[in-house]
């Protein structure tokens, strides 16, 4: 169980696990010459910064002795430092925004790999515990880590070594302060740093007070924000329906009800920052004029001048910035925490589904048959859908599959495609059969029709054989369309969007064809059509079929009733009627 609450160990090692594998990969080399030259930048800009200090002392010195030749003399030195701090800041930015890039641009293309190989993205919907909004991960979340990552590592590296800068300066400017307490003196050496210090941890721990609920909040907000989102594409993709059903009130309702929750979740968000923001700002300004008044006494006293009462308020403001980095980053550490969460169960989830083994094993012989041996199908919360089953496709053989709607007609499928792995049993195909599975709704990505009709085919095909296979699907009236872009999905009809599929398996001319109630958007007439002209096209063709209507059973040599076959455990023949 992942902890939202709290930076502990665990959090520490989730980052590791994220961060490592970038650090040692094929990139590693480009990213480390990023990373010097990024360091190389806030070292310059730290020297940059330690000879500005050194020249607030010598400057207002002159201009409380008002030696207008010493200023003189200063400012081309001042010009060329002032202009090293701007160019190694610039430089800074520019670097890391690189490095940034490289390193969110390996995550992505890795990330993107294990989610989409052995159908992952697939096997994750079914799980128990659904991950929400994995592509939000992947578009947000592999954005935010290395950028967020990046920006507070080196925003801890210019402290660190400003602290070390600039603590040197302000015990050196310190002296010794000595406090009479009654018959004997308390010696307090570099006391101006001790104070810094003091302040600084003080201020921490209060921020930490203050702030502490943020993280867990923040993580609610990008789970929130995702899931409105999602729920505003799929009103978009399903608007057609929404409008026919007349849903658009509960629609409506819906929308409220998740933006009522990004509402709340950004009001609490916005009452943790308001106090941060008021802390943040009171601190600073008491760090400022606390340098000043610390350094009062030994000006009244004529010990030191102005030149050193403004570099010690200068350097005393930096040591307590450079300390209290947590406390200026808390909210950019609060949301990387929670990227770090989220990325971690993205993580767990991929894992979890490319580690477990199927226990339906897919192989391959020298026949020509199609072998089910022993096959045992369950729901992801082991439900038994089908129990031993045994069948036998013949080479150019015609199947229909027939059974009741929820029987799992599909889900037979899916396991016969090798996407589904709950369950046992054995499937054996013929060895170098091409296959093609043609769902009832078909996938239409984006693009002209020419390139959906070729999804996802990766060999060469012809204008010819495209037309032929439009043709042959009765869709001559988009030939005329083919490098058209548009929605497709909106503009075709369930229909046409069925024959279109089919343009594919004239087009493939596969072995072995897999229809999953694929002409069920077709008039009787249009799909006896269709049917037919496939079996003319591909004779030797298996072609195994889902289908509800009884009109196309005499297309078919064999029909199997699986419920009839599930209540029968253990059939070994993949006949029950024959025509």
């Amino acid at each position: 169980m992942l902890n939202k609450e709290k930076f502990n160990t665990q959090c520490y090692k989730n980052f590791w696990h994220l961060c490592k594998p970038f650090w040692i990969s094929e990139d590693k080399w480009a990213a480390r010459k990023l990373l010097i030259l990024n360091i190389a930048c806030i070292l310059t800009e730290i020297h940059a910064s330690i000879w500005l200090n050194n020249f607030n002392k010598n400057f207002f010195d002159a201009l409380q002795n008002f030696d207008k030749q010493a200023i003189i003399r200063m400012l081309p030195s001042y010009s060329f430092y002032l202009m090293l701090l701007v160019l190694s800041f610039g430089y800074g930015v520019y670097f890391a925004g690189l490095l940034s890039l490289r390193w969110r641009t390996w995550l992505t293309k890795n990330y993107l790999s294990t989610w989409l190989s052995q159908h992952n993205h697939y096997r994750m919907q079914l799980s128990h515990n659904t991950l929400d909004n994995p592509d939000q991960r992947i578009s947000e979340d592999l954005e935010k880590f290395p950028t967020l990552t990046l920006t507070l590592s080196f925003s801890i590296l210019h402290s660190v070594i400003t602290l070390i800068s600039f603590s040197t300066i302000l015990w050196n400017l310190s002296g010794t302060l000595v406090i009479p307490f009654h018959s004997f003196h308390i010696v307090i050496p570099g006391y101006l740093c001790w104070a810094a210090l003091l302040y600084a941890m003080v201020g921490t721990w209060l921020m930490n007070i203050i702030g502490k609920k943020l993280a867990p909040l923040d993580y609610l907000k990008e789970q929130r924000n995702a899931d409105f989102r999602f729920s505003l594409v799929r009103f978009r993709e399903a608007s057609e329906q929404i409008a026919l059903h007349d849903g658009t009130c509960s629609e409506e309702h819906n929308f409220s009800r998740l933006f009522q929750n990004i509402s709340a979740n950004f009001l609490s968000i916005l009452k943790i920052q308001k106090h941060i923001k008021i802390f943040n700002n009171t601190y600073k300004t008491i760090s400022y004029v606390f340098g000043l008044l610390i350094s009062m006494p030994s000006y009244f006293a004529k010990k030191i001048l102005l030149g050193t009462v403004i570099q010690i308020s200068g350097a005393f403001s930096t040591v307590i910035s450079a300390v209290s980095v947590l406390i200026d980053s808390f909210g950019s550490l609060a949301e990387w925490q929670a990227v770090i969460f989220r990325l971690t169960e993205f993580n767990h989830a991929l894992n979890k589904n490319k580690i477990l083994p199927s226990a339906i094993q897919i192989s391959t012989h020298a026949h020509t048959t199609i072998l089910i041996q022993n096959l045992n199908l369950t729901l992801p919360n082991n439900q038994t859908l089908f129990k031993n089953l045994n069948f036998t496709f013949h080479q150019g053989e015609k199947t229909l599959m027939q059974g009741p709607s929820g029987l799992g007609k599909s889900t037979l499928f899916h396991a016969l495609a090798g996407t589904w792995h709950y369950g046992n049993g054995k499937i054996i195909y013929p060895a170098y059969a091409k296959k093609i599975f043609l769902p009832q709704k078909p996938y239409l990505p984006l693009g002209t029709l020419r390139e959906i009709i070729l999804y996802p085919i990766e060999i060469k095909i012809s204008d010819h054989a495209i037309v032929s296979a439009m043709k042959l699907c009765g869709l001559e009236k988009f030939i005329s369309q083919l490098d058209k872009i548009d929605n497709w999905s909106h503009v075709l009809s369930l229909g046409e969007q069925q024959l279109i599929a089919f343009t594919k398996i004239f087009l493939m001319r596969p072995d072995i064809i897999f229809l999953d109630e694929s002409t069920s958007s077709l008039d009787e007439q249009a799909e006896h059509r269709l049917l037919n002209t496939l079996l003319n096209q591909l004779p030797r063709a298996t072609v195994i079929s889902i289908c509800h209507r009884n009109s196309v059973k005499k297309l078919y040599d064999n029909v199997i009733n699986l419920e009839n076959s599930n209540e029968k455990q253990g059939v070994n023949s993949s006949v029950t009627e024959v025509f």
